[in-house]
């Protein structure tokens, strides 16, 4: 009987142990996830085209507010010609799920630039796909949609 009482113990104490190392886990893949979507949202302002080159995994694809679909050669190599012309890119009510090795982010942003020529400023929401590769969450797919005002 006490032989039993002690298996239970020691199985209750490993799966607490286990539960609590892996909402240690996912709390730093939110974290880490986050970390990328804001390098996303400062690159945008600074015309840096490197840090998509980073954070899109090479079968990265976007479908954007205007339903167009582009993979990460055609994305980086816009943000290498200057096309996006961003004053600010303001992201609100981020909500990161964690699945072992994917990741859903969603967030609303407001934004204040231009596309080319086009203005697009207004407000978007945003759902991304991440895949963890290595160390480093990808975007592997992400889609936008422009609010209505």
């Amino acid at each position: 009987m006490k032989q039993t009482i002690l298996i239970a113990a020691l199985f209750f104490s490993m799966s607490v142990t286990l539960h609590a190392q892996s909402n240690m886990q996912n709390e730093n893949a939110e974290q880490a996830v986050s970390k990328v979507l804001q390098q996303m949202a400062d690159a945008f302002t600074k015309n840096d085209a490197s840090i998509f080159e980073k954070c899109y995994a090479d079968t990265y694809i976007f479908t954007d507010p205007a339903g167009f679909v582009h993979n990460k050669k055609n994305m980086v190599d816009y943000a290498k010609a200057c096309n996006y012309k961003f004053e600010s890119v303001i992201p609100s009510d981020r909500k990161v799920s964690v699945y072992e090795n994917m990741a859903v982010a969603t967030e609303h942003t407001t934004e204040k630039g231009h596309v080319g020529d086009t203005d697009i400023s207004g407000e978007y929401g945003w759902m991304y796909i991440f895949h963890k590769e290595g160390d480093d969450w990808k975007i592997v797919a992400m889609q936008g949609t422009r609010m209505e005002q």
